[in-house]
């Protein structure tokens, strides 16, 4: 699709008619940046570690690519007041987006690789996490393999070759931090060696696959975010040897409208044919703020001890 500018007496500039465009088309909202370079955004209703949308802009500001890589869909802009681009100057347009995509994806890549050797060092260099660390306290959880930098918790991600590819950072007030720059997407921590029994459970975050493996005695993977599970799923899938049924726990976000962690445990679920597991939420709490099976494992054994008290 090609949008061409025109003047609509607002006074509006070329950049900010294709920043209306951009939203229109992508609903996203952006600086637009005319340098010639491909930037990367979150789609809609995606975290912020997405980048399924891209903008690129040529550096005189008068032409310009976006599009969507989930949704597939790509527009080509055109401001000024000229006519629209003929095939010479489409063909010429592509060549330039194109170059500046592949640049793109070799300074992420680079970033990634960064982030990775940061990781790893990182992980060299820590200590073995215990059960006085804060986060796993609170969960009361095993340290699973985790390490300690100080108060904050260190969860190596690795891919399927187990190499450390980034980490998770867990904070005593509970905030969760990845690596800047590092890759997220196909990434897991685990909770036991996978595969080693005949089911495989794959969750969201650390305290989950803790408590699943600590109930169960089974392997957990963890994608540590809602967005990746699909991806680990994908993943873990490929390799799961025959026999191995793949349970997907989801995390229940009652509260939340559209509840993202059962929606995503259902969306991974179907691409690889799973079940899913969901905790019953809410708990008899009135003020229930439980999430996860963590959390209504923690607020059972709670109640439990207050009943018999």
């Amino acid at each position: 699709m090609t949008t061409t500018f025109t003047d609509d007496g607002t006074g509006a500039s070329s950049l900010e008619h294709l920043a209306y465009e951009i939203y229109k088309l992508l609903d996203i909202q952006v600086d637009p940046i005319p340098d010639g370079r491909f930037h990367r955004y979150p789609a809609p209703g995606k975290p912020d570690t997405n980048d399924a949308c891209w903008v690129w802009i040529s550096e005189d500001g008068n032409y310009a690519k976006f599009g969507n890589f989930i949704t597939g869909e790509t527009h080509t802009w055109k401001g000024g007041l000229f006519q629209p681009l003929s095939p010479e100057e489409a063909a010429a347009l592509q060549a330039q987006a194109k170059k500046a995509a592949i640049q793109a994806y070799r300074e992420k890549r680079q970033r990634q690789e960064q982030a990775a050797m940061k990781a790893q060092a990182m992980i060299k260099g820590a200590k073995r996490a215990t059960h006085a660390n804060p986060y796993l306290s609170q969960k009361s959880i095993e340290p699973h393999g985790t390490f300690a930098d100080g108060a904050v918790l260190l969860v190596p991600m690795v891919n399927l070759d187990s190499e450390i590819r980034n980490i998770q950072r867990i904070y005593p007030n509970r905030d969760k931090r990845f690596l800047k720059g590092g890759q997220v997407n196909g990434l897991f921590t685990t909770v036991d060696a996978l595969f080693s029994a005949e089911t495989q459970y794959i969750c969201e975050g650390l305290a989950t696959a803790a408590t699943v493996n600590e109930l169960t005695y089974k392997p957990v993977a963890a994608a540590m975010t809602a967005a990746n599970l699909k991806a680990v799923c994908l993943a873990l899938a490929r390799v799961a040897p025959k026999g191995v049924e793949i349970v997907v726990v989801a995390d229940n976000d009652h509260r939340t409208e559209g509840n993202p962690g059962v929606t995503r445990a259902k969306e991974a679920a179907r691409a690889i044919g799973a079940r899913v597991v969901i905790p019953p939420l809410p708990c008899d709490r009135r003020d229930c703020y439980c999430t996860d099976f963590n959390d209504y494992w923690n607020c059972s054994n709670r109640l439990l001890v207050a009943d018999n008290g």
